[in-house]
């Protein structure tokens, strides 16, 4: 009973009514700009189009992209998104708010299981506040891309174990094999390696997992025998450490200023050698590193790979945070990061588009926002810069957005095309807006390029 009476107490928020009118901002945050953008990059329209294929079809079992099987990824993303088709939520809230509510549900999961784990509600409460409000974070739980997910699942996996509920980390361990396949079982290495005198704790977790994630792949290998397996794990897990072919090459270093970016504001909190001092954090500091070092070993690499690192960077930082005696400066620093985001959001509509170019660059301008975060370093707290982070998601949703839509989306495009469906063709535009109109014409348009005809 004390292990289901913790599996239950982990989906209430606590410390009414503060926490509470927390959890119904960030979910209204997370949520209410989830329409105003199109289909994005080439990932979430053949995702997407899956998931609807689902819901359509009644068949949570095969993944199927405009009309052939598709076994790049496994199926959680597909169920979570099918819901929102299911339900018929209007345009792109249907792919999309499963994910935002998931992710918005694991922080509150975070919070529970670090109070029990660093007995600590305040230093709890200040991780889940960092990871609320870290740039990426909040950018992965708008898009419907397995990244939330994983980092989600896997990290609730090694929260549940560190917490000793052995249940909750075998669903949750499930979960990420369902989200990502054998890179869930890869990422938790530093957990195992530092539990290995424990090792009966992981029986229950293992058998559990094995149980939750054969729901998909036993019928998917009675199915689609080897072929699935040859697509799934050789090209797409195995293929990813040095296959140049799936055109995503990156050079060895590619991570390191990228884990400094998805941590703004709080950049500042995981630097410096006291990091390494703290016993309190030793897993998921090893965590977040080997997470970095495991994708940094990939040739094609992705930004959203090391997202399942930035909730245990947040659990260092926090803790950092707590015992710091400078707390005033790295504040102050982490409004820096602000100002030097209020600035970069101006690129984003572009970099979406065609990437980052000299011209762009040349164009910014100062943010008016950048004059309060400076007020701001006069007496800076920790919940204050915690609100300039959701204000400045929030001015960006308000701004920025329809920027994206129209320069980085296929929904404008779309728009003029459905109103002429005898020539509806796609011609020189890249992958991301091929297949977003791919997924909004519901089948695969045809090349104008090529000469061929539309087909019906």
């Amino acid at each position: 009973m004390a292990h289901r009476s913790h599996f239950i107490l982990v989906i209430v928020p606590v410390r009414l009514p503060v926490l509470a009118f927390a959890f119904l901002a960030i979910t209204f945050l997370y949520t209410w700009s989830l329409n105003s953008t199109g289909i994005i990059t080439p990932d979430e329209p053949r995702y997407a189009a899956i998931a609807k294929h689902m819901a359509d079809s009644g068949d949570f079992i095969s993944p199927i992209l405009w009309g052939e099987p598709w076994f790049e990824k496994p199926a959680l993303l597909y169920w979570l998104s099918a819901v929102g088709f299911k339900l018929g939520l209007p345009g792109e809230f249907a792919p999309r708010l499963p994910i935002a509510i998931c992710s918005v549900l694991f922080l509150v999961f975070y919070y529970r299981a670090l109070s029990k784990i660093l007995d600590s509600r305040e230093t709890a409460l200040t991780a889940v506040t960092m990871l609320s409000t870290t740039v990426y974070w909040f950018a992965f739980s708008q898009v419907a891309v397995t990244d939330l997910p994983l980092a989600a699942t896997f990290t609730g996996t090694l929260l549940a174990v560190l917490a000793g509920w052995r249940r909750a980390a075998a669903v949750f361990f499930g979960l990420a094999l369902l989200a990502k396949g054998a890179v869930a079982a890869a990422l938790l290495l530093p957990l195992v390696w530092l539990k290995r005198h424990e090792w009966r704790l992981w029986i229950m977790p293992g058998v559990g997992a094995i149980a939750v994630a054969s729901v998909w792949y036993v019928p998917m290998t009675l199915k689609f025998g080897w072929t699935f397996w040859q697509v799934f794990f050789v090209e797409h897990h195995l293929g990813r450490f040095a296959n140049p072919a799936l055109q995503h090459v990156q050079p060895f270093w590619f991570y390191l200023p990228i884990v400094l970016a998805a941590m703004v504001p709080w950049t500042p909190m995981i630097l410096g050698r006291r990091i390494l001092q703290e016993s309190s954090t030793k897993v998921f500091l090893w965590t977040a590193v080997w997470c970095v070092f495991f994708f940094s070993c990939f040739m094609n690499k992705l930004p959203g790979y090391i997202l399942p690192g930035v909730p245990s960077l947040c659990v260092v930082a926090a803790v950092r945070y707590q015992k710091s005696q400078i707390k005033a400066l790295l504040l102050c620093l982490s409004l820096m990061c602000l100002m030097v985001v209020l600035l970069a959001a101006q690129l984003v509509p572009v970099a979406v588009n065609s990437g980052i170019k000299r011209q762009a660059l040349a164009s910014l301008t100062l943010p008016w926002g950048v004059i309060p975060l400076a007020i701001l370093c006069f007496r800076p707290s920790l919940r204050a810069v915690a609100a300039a982070s959701f204000l400045c998601f929030a001015w960006f949703q308000a701004t920025k957005l329809a920027e994206v839509n129209a320069l980085g989306s296929a929904r404008p495009r779309w728009e003029k095309m459905k109103a002429q469906p005898e020539s509806q063709c796609i011609g020189d535009v890249p992958r991301s807006i091929r297949y977003g109109l791919n997924y909004y014409a519901n089948r695969t348009l045809p090349d104008c390029n090529a000469g061929e005809k539309p087909n019906d």
